[in-house]
């Protein structure tokens, strides 16, 4: 059985991503499917990797429920301008915090992928 701790979409992008980072790290790619092991033994590209695949999953879920608290203000504003204008604060405050999440991911997986591809054999 899975490990709830790392319950993130799967898809092909991904794999291929565990995929390059197996290949740079010199292993020969074999089983990338370790579920249930949250520490693989002598995996630690693996286990990096998952770290920051599980932390940007609870800031994207941080960032929901800001959407979703700021949404039910608002909706339940009934009207009144300073709980709505605090309800837009809240959601502007997550659309550039999702913002802010985005530009860091891209930036870890190019510098990521620049530092395995310099250090590549």
């Amino acid at each position: 059985m899975p490990s709830p701790l790392f319950a993130v979409a799967k898809n092909d992008a991904s794999d291929a991503v565990l995929g390059n980072v197996h290949k740079a790290a010199g292993n020969d790619g074999g089983d990338l499917k370790t579920q249930g092991k949250i520490f693989p033994a002598g995996d630690l590209p693996t286990l990096v990797y998952r770290i920051i695949v599980t932390f940007f999953t609870l800031l994207g879920l941080i960032f929901l429920m800001m959407m979703l608290y700021g949404g039910y203000n608002w909706l339940t504003s009934m009207g009144e301008e300073e709980k709505v204008e605090t309800a837009k604060k809240t959601i502007t405050a997550a659309v550039i915090g999702i913002l802010v999440i985005i530009a860091s991911y891209s930036i870890t997986v190019f510098v990521i992928g620049k530092m395995f591809a310099a250090t590549a054999p």
